[in-house]
């Protein structure tokens, strides 16, 4: 049993996808936040050298461990977090997630934790997410999923008028932000590696739930997101062709089998339907891609279902997906 702690030590994982700028940034905001004890790390996909070291003592000297990890490739986001996560300080009890485009406002952690201190069956939960460039619109307040596969963000590009501001749960946290609570993450099990691009929040949380923990979202818990700036780095083609591979494999192995005959079927004839319109517009590269994507799942559908989680009979996800579709 979790001993309370007003403070508990938080690991903060940045993944950062290169551009020095961002990080920059986002380690700036993260040096003021209000919080006693928490560490950074910090992964970077790529060569170069960051010459962060400056910047730190600039704000907090040497009360915030940094650490940084300097890989050679790109070995996908999900892998990148479960390479920051086992580098993290042991006594750690939470691990938030941040994409390095991401700012934060000085009391997000204190918030966010609180709120997670509050319940531990709490095993993810995300804060409210506005746009960098107009930080009067929400770009989320938590993602939901209907039951045939398709995700969606609560409140986005709607203006801020505290409509959501209430304490709720959600489907998932949104990869961007996203705080885990690390004994249930090390019991669930950590990123999937397969998910190279995209639908690694959506899959993280559902597994969370298929165990039985609740994923909350935090509205006083405040992030600024500039979107697109770490997907807008893959050239098309190559986005495609990991979303529609992420997003089949989430559905195959989490979802129902019941739910499975519903919503596969649907969601293939709707790529098959992008897929074509790309060949009649001669955009072949990405019609490639997408058939690329369907190929591998058929390829790996053996090891895909042997890789399902259990379900769980007491965690009514059918009743959830339903009750949900109208937010």
């Amino acid at each position: 049993m979790d001993v309370k702690n007003p403070t508990p030590p938080v690991s903060i994982v940045i993944v950062a996808m290169g551009e020095i700028s961002l990080v920059q940034r986002c380690v700036k905001s993260l040096l003021y936040t209000d919080y006693p004890r928490f560490e950074i790390v910090i992964v970077h996909l790529g060569r170069g050298d960051f010459h962060l070291n400056n910047l730190f003592k600039n704000f907090r000297g040497d009360s915030v461990k940094i650490k940084l990890l300097q890989l050679n490739k790109d070995p996908g986001l999900s892998a990148s977090r479960n390479i920051g996560f086992k580098v993290c300080d042991i006594d750690t009890k939470y691990i938030a997630f941040l994409d390095d485009d991401v700012e934060v406002e000085r009391n997000w952690l204190k918030a966010i934790v609180n709120a997670m201190e509050t319940n531990p069956q709490i095993g993810i939960a995300q804060g409210k997410v506005l746009y960098m460039d107009d930080r009067k619109r929400i770009q989320s307040s938590g993602g939901f999923m209907d039951r045939y596969g398709w995700s969606y963000l609560r409140g986005k590009d709607e203006i801020d008028t505290n409509q959501y501001d209430r304490m709720d749960e959600i489907f998932f946290a949104t990869g961007c932000m996203m705080i885990v609570r690390r004994k249930a993450l090390e019991s669930v099990g950590l990123f999937d590696g397969r998910l190279f691009y995209g639908y690694d929040d959506v899959d993280i949380c559902w597994r969370f739930r298929l165990r039985g923990y609740r994923v909350m979202f935090v509205p006083s818990a405040l992030v600024f997101h500039r979107l697109s700036a770490t997907s807008s780095r893959k050239p098309k083609p190559a986005r495609i062709y990991h979303e529609t591979r992420s997003h089949l494999l989430v559905i195959v192995k989490n979802h129902s089998l019941k739910n499975l005959v519903i919503s596969v079927p649907k969601i293939v004839f709707s790529k098959f339907m992008a897929g074509s319109k790309e060949f009649l517009e001669k955009d072949l590269h990405s019609g490639l891609e997408r058939t690329k994507a369907f190929l591998w799942l058929l390829h790996n559908i053996k090891g895909i279902m042997q890789t399902r989680m259990p379900q769980n009979r007491s965690v009514r996800l059918d009743e959830w997906f339903r009750a949900k579709l109208s937010v």
